[in-house]
C-alpha cells in the first residue's frame, strides 16, 4: 500500500501538477488585451486515461529546447490523476496568456524511464498582440504506445471555455488548428 501511495505522488508530481500554474484567461480580461498579451486556448482529449505513462503536451517558445524547464504550459493529456471536464469522454479545456510570438508544442511523458524520441510535434505557431488563438484539441489514442492527433473540436472547447469565463467574446476567437510536423 504504501509503494503504490508513493508511485502516485510521485506520478502526480512529474505530470505538471506540482508546478505553478501558467497565467490564463482568468488572469485578464480577454476584451480588453494589452499590445503584451495574447491567448491561446486549447484541449486535450484521450480514448483511455493512464497512470504511470501519462502524456502531456507542453507549449513553448519556437526557440527554447523541448525541456519541461523550458515549458511555459503543461496540458495533461491522459493523465488518470486529472478529472475530465466533459460526460462523454476524457478531456480537458486549457487557456494560456502569453506574449505575442512564435511557439510550438512537444509531448512529454510521466515515466520515469521512457521519453518520446522526438517530442517536437507541431509546427511553429505565430501569436499577434491581443489575439486568441484556438488551436485545436491534442487527442490521444493509447498509454504506452501512443497515437496523437489533433483535432478542430472549437465548437465544443470554446463553449465550455466561455461557460468558465464568461467574458470571453466567442466571435474574437481565431481558429487556426496547428499543424503536426511531417515525420
Amino acid at each position: 500500500m504504501k509503494i503504490k501511495f508513493y508511485v502516485a505522488i510521485f506520478a502526480f508530481f512529474i505530470s505538471g501538477c506540482a508546478f505553478e500554474p501558467a497565467p490564463s484567461i482568468h488572469d485578464v480580461d480577454p476584451q480588453n488585451l494589452t499590445e503584451d498579451q495574447s491567448i491561446i486556448l486549447a484541449s486535450t482529449g484521450a480514448s483511455e486515461t493512464c497512470s504511470v505513462h501519462a502524456s502531456s503536451v507542453v507549449i513553448k517558445e519556437y526557440e527554447k529546447e523541448p525541456v519541461l524547464i523550458q515549458g511555459i504550459g503543461v496540458m495533461p493529456i491522459n493523465n488518470s490523476f486529472v478529472d475530465s471536464m466533459f460526460d462523454d469522454e476524457y478531456g480537458r479545456v486549457f487557456s494560456l496568456l502569453l506574449s505575442p510570438g512564435k511557439y510550438d508544442f512537444w509531448l512529454d511523458s510521466t515515466h520515469p524511464w521512457l521519453q518520446y524520441d522526438s517530442p517536437l510535434f507541431t509546427k511553429p505557431i505565430t501569436l499577434k498582440p491581443k489575439e486568441i488563438k484556438y488551436v485545436g484539441e491534442f487527442y490521444a489514442n493509447g498509454c504506452l504506445n501512443i497515437s496523437l492527433t489533433i483535432r478542430d473540436n472549437s465548437l465544443r472547447d470554446i463553449n465550455k471555455i466561455k461557460s468558465l469565463e464568461p467574458n470571453l467574446n466567442e466571435e474574437k476567437v481565431n481558429i487556426d488548428i496547428v499543424e503536426l510536423l511531417d515525420r
